[in-house]
């Protein structure tokens, strides 16, 4: 988190629009899983549960010359490898989620990790985590470099029925799965290509172009609040207990104690 605040800083002084690329939260499925939350059909929204579980080997497999995790960053935590790192799409998708249910950022983290430290590396498998927003939302979130086949969703659970948008759901594409009390699950499969990943965030940047003031989910203060919350994984993992986030602090280490 060195330095992170002197670049938002940096950023906003210049006017500038800068973003990043958690694209997740603007895939059509998302889209979709956002219009059935803004319904207000699903009653109060009691939970929110993320899993981005997906084994490496296919990178890996796309990228012969490396013999490893340990021939990249990632197969080391501290270069943005392993679980909350790579895969921290599923952590970012939590937060875009609260955004639209106005439920505040995150303000505690309880996380337990399964650090590989051997074989030249050193990441984690796994990650598990439970956050509770400053308007007292609650939700877990699980992270792997394990699972197969892949598992990548984000539900919305309320007191009369749940959400649910799954990436890469079959072959077809991704699938928004809307379910209640009453009626048997609906599902939605919205076709997609691998192109289809990134002309999405394209679209969203040609839109940010031709208008003023839009409030983007890859804006670079959403990618920092992210940053944040794996800065404070790790830092519970440590001590063994939950840290809290002072958001008036700032993008720094010392926000989380």
């Amino acid at each position: 988190m060195n330095n992170c605040q002197e670049l938002f800083d940096e950023v906003r002084r210049k006017g500038t629009t800068a973003l990043i690329g958690y694209n997740h939260t603007l895939a059509k499925s998302a889209r979709l899983m956002e219009e059935h939350i803004r319904k207000g059909i699903l009653g109060e929204i009691e939970t929110i549960s993320c899993r981005t579980r997906e084994h490496w080997g296919g990178i890996f497999k796309a990228h012969p010359w490396l013999n490893g995790p340990q021939d990249t960053y990632l197969g080391f935590y501290e270069k943005g490898g392993g679980a909350i790192g790579e895969h921290s799409h599923g952590i970012n998708l939590w937060q875009h989620f609260t955004h639209i249910l106005g439920k505040g950022k995150i303000r505690q983290v309880n996380a337990t990790l399964n650090i590989h430290n051997k074989d030249g590396c050193n990441y984690d498998k796994l990650g598990i985590a439970s956050f509770t927003t400053d308007k007292g939302l609650t939700g877990d979130l699980i992270q792997d470099v394990v699972t197969f086949p892949a598992e990548k969703l984000a539900r919305a659970q309320g007191t009369d029925g749940y959400v649910e948008m799954r990436i890469n759901y079959n072959s077809e594409g991704d699938a928004v799965i809307v379910g209640d009390k009453n009626n048997p699950a609906t599902v939605t499969v919205i076709p997609k290509k691998r192109p289809d990943d990134f002309i999405c965030e394209v679209d969203h940047i040609e839109e940010i172009l031709s208008k003023k003031n839009i409030q983007s989910p890859i804006s670079l203060e959403r990618g920092l609040d992210t940053m944040m919350i794996i800065a404070a994984i790790f830092k519970s993992n440590a001590l063994k207990r939950p840290v809290e986030i002072d958001w008036s602090k700032g993008y720094k280490p010392a926000a989380i104690s």
